[in-house]
């Protein structure tokens, strides 16, 4: 082996060595695992902000929808809307909201204890 085929050889061992190094401090830097991805969204708060936001979501549907279908045709004097209610139909949708959040609420404990 020759002088220059030496140093080649042991210029790709040194890319591999330092590869290797690089790649371990990116992996423990930035660790792609389930439990560091737990970690990211606890400490940053990411679930706490999506509950907010998908509750909030439905609260505004469930208002825009009173809004439309009664209290706007109420102050517009159409007394008939009144006839036209179904309180199940309201009081369905208060109860999947209440039960939709207390169900990201009990997801929200479980990730907060189990990880």
């Amino acid at each position: 082996m020759n002088h220059v085929q030496h140093k080649l050889i042991k210029n790709k061992l040194l890319e591999k060595k330092f590869l290797r190094v690089l790649y371990k401090m990116v992996v423990d830097q930035y660790s792609i695992t389930f439990d560091s991805y737990v970690k990211f969204i606890k400490e940053k708060s990411i679930i706490d902000g999506a509950i907010i936001f998908f509750v909030g979501g439905m609260i505004k549907d469930f208002v825009t929808k009173v809004m439309k279908e009664v209290i706007i045709p109420l102050t517009r004097g159409k007394i008939d809307v009144i006839k036209k209610f179904n309180i199940y139909d309201y009081g369905l949708e208060i109860f999947q909201l209440v039960l939709t959040s207390y169900l990201l609420f009990v997801l929200h404990r479980s990730v907060d204890k189990n990880f």
